[in-house]
């Protein structure tokens, strides 16, 4: 997660990107990638923090040959960078994706929601191979809100049964047993990572003065 303002890209390669980078210890390797990030309450304070951290690395790691996408499931819906298809991983698109990182979290998980907007804005439009999904790498510190576990496997694997899009994930806190199962499903990898307790909400001006 990326607390800088300003990306600093790493010396220029000519032609070649490298073969992986990681995110929370995940080699990437596919071409084109989209994170599905969980923006909800729960991922206050040190969470997000890393989170950004991962994402900048990540950023700072893709050659200009990748195309990446990233889409945040929040208490609001589902927000997306691009807002049209993906994007070519140069130092604008970069800088612009940092920048769509630093809203705040808030509200519930809506997964299910996130996984159609990938399946309808991205899968199903790709008209070039350029902008082909190649692989979708999900972080989340909880359960979806908007479907129950048996519900959430049954959908993602109908909207990917065609596609064959590889499912990676990353769970924080604890190991979801529903995300490791979507990358088993799907051919991805799960790792599960330690994580702080998620920060409390402060008051702020819900307190009045007198």
């Amino acid at each position: 997660m990326l607390l800088a303002a300003v990306w600093v890209p790493a010396a220029d390669n000519a032609d070649e990107d490298p073969p992986s980078y990681d995110f929370y210890g995940l080699p990437v390797v596919e071409t084109n990638t989209v994170f599905l990030l969980d923006y909800s309450g729960s991922m206050r304070g040190d969470r997000i923090r890393q989170l950004r951290k991962e994402m900048a690395s990540v950023l700072e790691g893709m050659g200009e040959k990748r195309r990446f996408g990233i889409i945040l499931f929040t208490g609001l819906g589902t927000l997306r960078y691009p807002l049209k298809g993906l994007a070519p991983a140069d130092k604008r698109r970069k800088q612009r994706a940092l920048k769509f990182l630093k809203r705040p979290p808030n509200g519930k998980t809506p997964m299910l929601k996130a996984f159609r907007d990938v399946s309808t804005r991205l899968v199903e439009k790709a008209a070039t191979p350029e902008q082909r999904v190649d692989a979708i790498y999900l972080l989340s510190d909880g359960e979806a809100s908007d479907a129950k576990p048996e519900a959430l496997l049954k959908e993602v694997d109908r909207m990917n049964r065609k596609a064959g899009v590889i499912i990676h994930s990353i769970s924080i806190g604890t190991k979801s047993e529903t995300l490791a199962e979507l990358a088993r499903m799907h051919s991805g990898r799960h790792k599960t990572v330690k994580a702080k307790p998620p920060a409390e909400r402060p008051w702020g001006p819900i307190l009045k003065r007198h």
